[in-house]
């Protein structure tokens, strides 16, 4: 059997593979994307169509395409395809190297996540034929691949686990082996970390990072990701070599922010930029620095110019969100610094009214955007001014966009670059709406699909409001089904102020609270779509 048709893979979305994020990445590089409203996407390897699906959900004028060797995963989104009613997404089971590009045609974008480096020599040389043959002109490739050097140390976890599970041919036998084996890894190296050698030390240091990592892992991810036969690594100079013998050309990378001259010393950037004849060296030797084990690879067709120089004018062209925080309140119109840090950690700060107004405005908006013009109007009216002359209004404009530009390319937790915003409610309705793909999946289990691609995780309670989301439930009727069903059964328990609630009365105040708290942050999420 199909060792993917056995444990398939959980329905996970990816967000960096969205053509929104495709999209805003080839516009940052001076290319022409294609228009993510109606684009034609392929997604190669998407298994029961976890990340492939709601975006057809979202994109309904684009039309997408998925293949798989699976055919138990491809039957199983199909049927999901069919109960949510899609007309604008095929999905197939194909064997790549079966692949016709006469019959499928042109795509605007192309996707392959966790697929190259599993897969043979031969496949991933389809897998560029069919880039080659199959892109659009402006067209953008998606490739992620497990890469050197960060492999190197990853592979002896690897080479631990695969000892402990030869011989074993149950799929779900070996995961447990190899999870329990993470367990005493975990714990040995813990132990290690007294060892008198400081290269002892990194190394138990290093490796109790990636068990435990792995431990809380899906078993498909270890099943396919790491006990996989095949699972060959390479180097991001080999990759490029091979993408540019199919006239393709490296892009980006949707991790590009590790490997920016800003964000190193300026000693590290002068010595790699000395060494470095051309970006895939560039590019190379930051994968030295940062031990990077894992590539998210954009291409394009060869001879296409990209452009590393970002203007403010072509910042007009993008729509803004900002997922982060001010630091303090201080009075915005005053020339003093402010710090607005994202749920990473990262900040940034500045003393421009205009743009710290700017940023004001977008935490307002969150997770809604706004275009340039927009928030620039917002932050005259926050501030209660105008520009004095044009000449004032451009060096404001250019101060913003180099706020954002600054932001963006230290973390995408601080500001946002996009070219599409989806369909959200905020505003809470008496018959409340969750996307139909969030319903589905909540079905089968806690992690959802948002409507800006992400994952959301609902605990038990948040997961039984979400599945009566469907416009037949009012706040009321959903208290009515928890009282009537898991505080009936005991599943459960009211509490308030840390004790147990016995009033009946008093139960259906706290449950209604729980609803509406629930509600709030489903929206927040984004979930609700009416």
């Amino acid at each position: 059997m199909n060792k993917y048709d056995a444990v398939p893979y959980p329905l996970l979305s990816h967000s960096q593979t969205h053509p929104a994020a495709l999209a805003t990445l080839a516009l940052l590089h001076g290319l022409k994307a294609p228009p993510v409203d109606h684009c034609r996407v392929l997604e190669v390897g998407c298994a029961s169509g976890g990340n492939l699906i709601p975006m057809a959900y979202g994109l309904p004028e684009s039309q997408f395409v998925g293949v798989d060797y699976s055919a138990r995963q491809i039957d199983e989104g199909c049927e999901f395809v069919n109960r949510l009613g899609l007309q604008n997404i095929r999905l197939e089971t194909l064997n790549l190297l079966d692949f016709d590009p006469a019959r499928f045609g042109q795509f605007d974008y192309i996707i392959a996540h966790g697929f190259f480096s599993w897969v043979p020599q031969p496949v991933r040389e389809k897998l560029f034929d069919v880039c080659r043959r199959c892109l659009a002109p402006n067209g953008v490739a998606y490739i992620s691949f497990n890469a050197y050097p960060g492999w190197k140390t990853l592979s002896a976890v690897r080479d631990v686990l695969l000892y402990r599970t030869r011989g074993i041919d149950d799929l779900l036998v070996k995961a447990g082996l190899a999870r329990e084996m993470l367990n005493f890894l975990v714990e040995f190296l813990g132990k290690a970390k007294s060892a008198s050698t400081s290269v002892a030390y990194a190394h138990a240091e290093f490796l109790q990072h990636v068990a435990e990592k792995l431990k809380g892992g899906e078993d498909s991810y270890l099943v396919h990701d790491i006990l996989e036969d095949t699972n060959d690594p390479i180097y991001f100079h080999e990759f490029a070599e091979q993408a540019s013998g199919y006239d393709l050309q490296f892009l980006a990378d949707t991790d590009f922010r590790a490997a920016l001259a800003a964000n190193l010393p300026g000693p590290v950037a002068q010595t790699i930029g000395d060494l470095s004849e051309d970006r895939v060296e560039w590019e190379q030797y930051t994968d030295f620095l940062s031990n990077r084990l894992f590539r998210q690879t954009l291409l394009c067709r060869a001879g296409l110019p990209i452009n590393f120089t970002v203007n403010a004018e072509a910042l007009r062209t993008f729509r803004y969100a900002c997922p982060a925080k001010p630091d303090d309140d201080i009075d915005v119109s005053a020339v003093a610094v402010q710090k607005f840090t994202g749920v990473d950690g990262a900040a940034f700060a500045t003393d421009h009214p205009v743009s710290k107004a700017a940023f004001h405005h977008l935490i307002s908006l969150w997770p809604r955007t706004a275009t340039f013009d927009e928030m620039l109007a917002a932050a005259y009216k926050r501030l209660e001014s105008s520009p004095a002359d044009s000449q004032t209004a451009e060096a404001d404009a250019t101060a913003l966009a180099s706020s954002l530009l600054k932001a963006f390319t230290y973390s995408a937790r601080l500001v946002e670059f996009t070219l599409h915003e989806p369909r959200m409610c905020l505003e809470m309705s008496e018959r409340p709406i969750v996307s139909a793909w969030a319903r589905l999946q909540a079905e089968r289990g806690p992690t959802v699909t948002t409507l800006r691609h992400e994952r959301y995780v609902l605990e038990p309670f948040d997961q039984f409001v979400l599945l009566r989301l469907d416009g037949a439930h009012n706040c009321d009727m959903i208290v009515d089904a928890l009282v009537n069903g898991p505080v009936a059964s005991g599943e459960l328990s009211t509490q308030h102020d840390g004790q147990p609630v016995t009033d009946p009365d008093q139960i259906r105040s706290t449950l209604k609270q729980g609803v509406e708290r629930t509600l709030r942050n489903l929206a927040r999420a984004p979930l609700l779509i009416a």
